[in-house]
């Protein structure tokens, strides 16, 4: 599915979400996407806060087996997932809309500055309050021990 198509399926699951009713896309921009095979693009707005979401841009293919033989798609994944993290006390990005029917998910804008920048220190002064909302620099050793713990835990009950 083309991109233009994405963001216009976009603009009509926004305009039927009562927290979105009023917003409209005003521009969007490709965004560096993460170690998986899913890429991303942010939805700038007007008339709504939040002011962007994040159009996620699904792709094929098996994410992690899940208890047993079957596995899930890397969407299915990302999706079940995100109850069970936040559920653990992690902030994870709320989901606004589910179409991985049509293969995107619109969630929430959380910024794009990368992880090394945080751990050293290297934010602007827009990513430093982000930070410091999130747990701030000093958290970044927790959260990471919380993430290592967390994985633990889904290894010992997949056992």
């Amino acid at each position: 599915m083309s991109l233009e198509t994405l963001i216009s399926k976009s603009r009509t699951a926004l305009s039927e979400s009562p927290k979105f009713r009023l917003a409209t896309v005003e521009s969007s921009t490709p965004l560096v996407g993460d170690a998986s095979a899913r890429s991303y693009v942010r939805l700038n707005l007007s008339g709504s806060t939040p002011s962007s979401v994040i159009l996620m841009i699904l792709a094929g293919g098996s994410g992690p087996v899940a208890g047993g033989e079957s596995a899930l798609s890397q969407s299915d994944t990302f999706f079940l997932l995100n109850p069970f993290l936040k559920k653990a006390g992690l902030p994870v990005p709320e989901i606004y809309f589910d179409g991985r029917v049509d293969g995107f998910l619109l969630v929430e804008d959380v910024d794009d500055f990368p992880l090394w920048k945080l751990a050293f220190g290297e934010l602007s002064p827009e990513q430093s309050r982000l930070a410091r909302q999130a747990g701030g620099v000093n958290a970044l050793e927790h959260y990471f021990r919380r993430a290592l713990d967390l994985l633990v835990l889904l290894r010992e009950q997949r056992d």
